[in-house]
């Protein structure tokens, strides 16, 4: 007995005007008919808000979800989709796809296009040209977004989220101050601005403040761009696809812009105290940055690094793990540490090899017993200062 082919779907939406109008129930209706037309059922859907414009789709969790489940389940054929612009809005990477899923055995189709699942020279144009006008539908749109952006700053609105400490006005692109956090944080800046506490004493202050009731706590880096935001000083500004500033903002600041440039020069000649990375890495964790995940080889986070973990109970109680920076997958210290020596172990390797590997372990261990006896050193001054000391004030 045969065994029966099976398919997987994908239903996508850019945007919550499309999830109000039941787009991806429409979808999935679709895709669930095309299923059956082909005589396979449906095993896994993916369904969602997604970006798929032009150089979105080769970092799309998704699609690398549906490629690995493809690669781990031999006997799926088939990725359904309604139509090309809800796989993705681009010509490039639509074709691109096709032949990734193709490699593997899984052939992209189409359900409100049947047509588009032949493989004769008509299907291909008209496929071509399916793609062609949603990648130039999405750069027209784009296009429309960024002169409205651009417009709207020229106006003295702000036609994004309201910051930090403002809410949306009745006014559109007219954000008003929260009555709650945005007096709060105004109380924080103007302690920094009247010297009444150091930055760092602002913080902890914000952080026991209303601004901070039921979410996460600020860290200085973040309560650093909030500080030096000229927003909060009357200024609408952008500098990512947008590039305009107007000093002249319609909202209600909460500083003036003299206290704003003051705040920049205190924050300027605030040193940062984080020592920064260690000069020859954390020996708890000798692995981090060197070892890779094989998931995010293509990727310039995809290493993994060392964090100590615990169960939020017991804080005492520490659990040493390797985290990738890439995808998040993880695994406790012991068990990277002896995944690496058993593939070390059964490397089979040159004598050139051999000798190469011992003299960079040698060099590793030499700069680490260097760093040791400077330790040592150090601590035996502390325990000689604080002896001193200790016997002066006795």
């Amino acid at each position: 007995m045969n065994k029966q082919d099976l398919a997987i779907a994908s239903c996508r939406v850019s945007s919550t005007e499309q999830l109000d109008n039941n787009s991806l129930g429409r979808q999935a209706a679709s895709v669930q008919k095309a299923a059956e037309g082909l005589g396979v059922p449906i095993v896994r859907q993916w369904s969602g808000s997604v970006s798929s414009k032009r150089g979105n789709n080769l970092k799309r969790k998704d699609i690398d979800e549906m490629i690995e489940f493809c690669k781990k389940n031999k006997r799926v054929k088939y990725l359904i989709v309604d139509e090309p612009d809800r796989f993705m809005r681009s010509v490039d990477e639509g074709i691109y796809f096709e032949v990734v899923f193709s490699q593997i055995g899984v052939k992209v189709w189409y359900a409100s296009d049947p047509v588009l699942n032949g493989d004769n020279l008509p299907a291909k144009l008209l496929k071509f040209s399916k793609y062609f006008s949603a990648e130039g539908s999405n750069e027209e749109r784009q296009g429309k977004s960024i002169s409205g952006q651009l417009n709207s700053l020229k106006g003295g609105r702000w036609p994004y989220q309201p910051k930090a400490g403002y809410l949306r006005g009745y006014i559109r692109g007219v954000p008003e101050i929260d009555p709650v956090r945005g007096l709060a944080l105004q109380r924080i800046l103007l302690s920094i601005i009247n010297y009444e506490a150091t930055p760092t004493e602002a913080l902890r202050e914000l952080n026991k403040s209303e601004f901070v009731v039921g979410r996460a706590k600020y860290k200085m880096d973040k309560f650093r761009n909030i500080c030096t935001d000229p927003f909060y000083a009357g200024v609408v500004e952008m500098n990512k696809q947008v590039q305009y500033r107007n000093e002249n903002g319609l909202h209600k600041p909460l500083i003036t812009m003299e206290q704003h440039l003051k705040l920049i020069d205190i924050f300027t000649k605030k040193k940062k105290t984080q020592s920064g990375p260690r000069k020859n890495g954390n020996p708890d964790y000798p692995l981090s940055n060197i070892v890779h995940c094989k998931k995010c080889l293509e990727k310039r986070n995809g290493r993994f690094v060392g964090f100590d973990n615990n169960n939020g109970v017991n804080k005492e109680r520490v659990y040493h793990r390797y985290r990738c920076r890439g995808c998040g997958q993880y695994f406790t210290r012991d068990e990277l540490h002896e995944k690496v020596s058993n593939y070390v172990g059964e490397y089979q390797m040159t004598e050139y090899g051999r000798t190469e590997l011992i003299a960079a372990l040698s060099a590793v261990w030499k700069a680490r017993r260097k760093t040791a006896e400077a330790e040592k050193l150090r601590l035996a001054s502390d325990i000689t200062s604080l002896k001193r000391t200790v016997t002066l004030h006795i």
